[in-house]
């Protein structure tokens, strides 16, 4: 029985297979054989060019073994593979909560790329993430023509005074990392314009602990903090209150 090979397996294969098809010797073999199917037609028919013998053999017998035997290594990748599906689970995991939040929510990567972009901040911003994901047009959603948003800066790691120059209103350092956080008015958004208080702040590195990580209580009392603060009072919000359930994990 002919083992089947995991999805992984055939992505990778067909990958390589991809790339080895547009090598300069695969293209010359490939032209080769063409030539010789024009040439003769029927001996071509339903076969393969085998171009170390220089004939037409079936597909089979082209692609088999001439040789003595052969040799097999095999690695056990059991942890890895665990490892893998671990991330996989928990990546889905992560973009089901950012979909789900009531918070307008949106991730870019270090090459500036839209990863993210959920209900919430299709709602507030008239953008579709189908629409705007895989791009870098994140500015769109606030500006009229483009520029950094503060995403944009963090990924860039600009200094400070870069910031202020883009955010001359007022800004501060963020509570929730390495960030910032403002509150500025954004006179495209709706009909007559709306102010929006965001924060923004860098993902984990590789191999590092995501400051956010074991504190989806602490960020969710944030969040409804924040909400009150928009349902209930548009000019002062506690942030003493913020300070405090911050402060209880660092």
């Amino acid at each position: 029985m002919a083992q089947q090979l995991s999805a992984t397996a055939r992505r990778d294969k067909a990958a390589r297979d991809k790339a080895y098809a547009m090598t300069p010797d695969r293209k010359a073999k490939k032209a080769h054989a063409e030539r010789e199917a024009r040439a003769n037609p029927s001996a071509a028919k339903g076969k393969d060019f085998d171009h170390k013998d220089q004939r037409w053999e079936t597909p089979n017998r082209n692609r088999g073994n001439d040789g003595e035997g052969a040799i097999v290594t095999l690695q056990n990748v059991t942890e890895s593979r665990r490892a893998l599906d671990k991330l996989e689970r928990t990546a889905s995991w992560l973009t089901q909560i950012l979909n789900s939040s009531t918070v307008p929510t949106f991730v870019i990567d270090n090459n500036h790329l839209i990863t993210h972009w959920n209900h919430a901040c299709e709602l507030l911003t008239g953008l579709s993430g189908s629409e705007i994901i895989g791009s870098k047009e994140q500015w769109r959603a606030f500006y009229p023509q483009s520029r950094p948003v503060m995403a944009d800066l963090i990924v860039d790691n600009v200094l400070e005074d870069e910031v202020a120059k883009h955010y001359a209103s007022g800004y501060r350092r963020s509570l929730l990392g390495h960030g910032y956080e403002a509150e500025d008015f954004f006179p495209n958004m709706g009909v007559d314009g709306r102010w929006l208080f965001f924060t923004a702040a860098p993902l984990a590195k590789k191999g590092s602990l995501d400051p956010v990580i074991g504190r989806a209580s602490e960020i969710e009392r944030v969040i409804q903090v924040l909400c009150r603060r928009n349902k209930n009072n548009p000019v002062q919000f506690s942030i003493d209150e913020i300070e405090d359930i911050i402060s209880s994990r660092i």
